[in-house]
């Protein structure tokens, strides 16, 4: 199992970071990131699923490996209508990879509409 976290079904074409922390790792295909947060958690982040096919295509991200970042900073817009065509789906899920360091994953919000920057998930660190 590669970890826990949460998925976001994105209504519209960008992606701003669930989290503050620094921008660790972006995949050459552009269709994936990973961030570690300021307590350590590392947070990998896809942007649709089977998207690593589409080779970068349709992905611009304003923000490069070794940036400090902010909670609700814009990462990445995406071609949104090129993902629903090409990919398996636009789902966008967020993946701790290193659990180890997490005691419990509390879910404030399990479903429905998120606003800009809501509060979903508090991470418990050990």
């Amino acid at each position: 199992m590669l970890g826990q976290g949460f998925a976001i079904l994105p209504s519209k074409n960008k992606l701003c970071s669930p989290v503050a922390g620094k921008i660790i790792n972006i995949f050459p295909t552009k269709h994936s990131m990973m961030i570690r947060t300021n307590s350590g958690i590392e947070l990998l982040i896809y942007i649709g699923l089977d998207t690593i096919y589409l080779q970068a295509q349709g992905f611009k991200f304003h923000v490069d490996v070794g940036d400090d970042i902010e909670s609700g900073q814009d990462l990445v817009t995406f071609d949104l209508n090129l993902i629903k065509e090409k990919a398996k789906s636009t789902l966008i899920p967020c993946i701790i990879t290193n659990m180890e360091l997490v005691s419990d994953l509390i879910f404030l919000k399990k479903d429905g509409k998120l606003e800009y920057n809501e509060k979903i998930l508090l991470v418990k660190l050990k």
